[in-house]
């Protein structure tokens, strides 16, 4: 699954001030700056935000993170594991059939998220 606009999900924890974007200038002449509340594309702490959102999120979930690889999130219901991976600003969600289905309703609830289908690629290797 790819999560829209994933990077302005992130709320910022430090103060971060721009210069007006073009466009949305004040002109009475003075020189504003702006104080941001959540994250935009090209901020260095944006990938950060973002990721601190969804490993909290996914943690109310009752998914436990892997101590090897802190981007992969496992739940077992009834059995059945749920295996999550955050790549960047993708979803890798595998179980079975049913637990997929139910799991991509409720992320989608959640964020934006556009489903991709069956996976046939990840990081330039083919599955």
């Amino acid at each position: 699954m790819d999560v829209k606009t994933a990077f302005l999900n992130g709320t910022i924890d430090e103060e971060v001030y721009i210069e007006q974007p073009l466009g949305f200038e004040v002109k009475d002449g003075k020189a504003y700056v702006c104080r941001l509340k959540k994250a935009l594309y090209g901020l260095k702490q944006a990938p950060r935000a973002r990721y601190a959102r969804m490993d909290a999120y996914l943690q109310r979930m009752c998914f436990t993170k892997s101590f090897v690889d802190l981007n992969l999130y496992i739940k077992v219901v009834d059995g059945e594991p749920i295996i999550i991976l955050l790549y960047v600003d993708d979803l890798l969600l595998t179980s079975v059939e049913g637990r997929i289905e139910e799991c991509k309703k409720k992320r989608v609830a959640k964020f934006d998220m556009k489903d991709l289908g069956l996976m046939h690629y990840y990081l330039g290797l083919e599955v």
